[in-house]
């Protein structure tokens, strides 16, 4: 399998987080925190995929996922391109 990982990882590019997208990371954050009414430790929960939705609207790139919270985040911050490439 990780012969199988390192293949896959040539195709696609890795994104560290930039200052634009920390930026975009906080104002979803906190955006996020305020409509959902979430509790501080609940929030924690989604950090990551708020960083990975930020670093896709920094970069203007489409991030590929079939998890709901992202068409939810879309609705927050219109910039953030989403595709769900999971087979139904």
């Amino acid at each position: 399998i990780r012969e199988q990982i390192t293949a896959i990882r040539k195709d696609f590019a890795l994104l560290p987080l930039s200052e634009t997208g920390a930026e975009i990371f906080g104002e979803l954050k906190n955006h996020w925190q305020t409509v959902r009414g979430m509790k501080s430790e609940n929030l924690k929960k989604h950090t990551i995929d708020l960083m990975l939705a930020a670093n896709a609207i920094a970069a203007q790139a489409v991030l590929v996922s079939a998890d709901r919270l992202f068409a939810d985040l879309q609705r927050l911050n219109t910039r953030l391109g989403t595709e769900n490439w999971s087979v139904r």
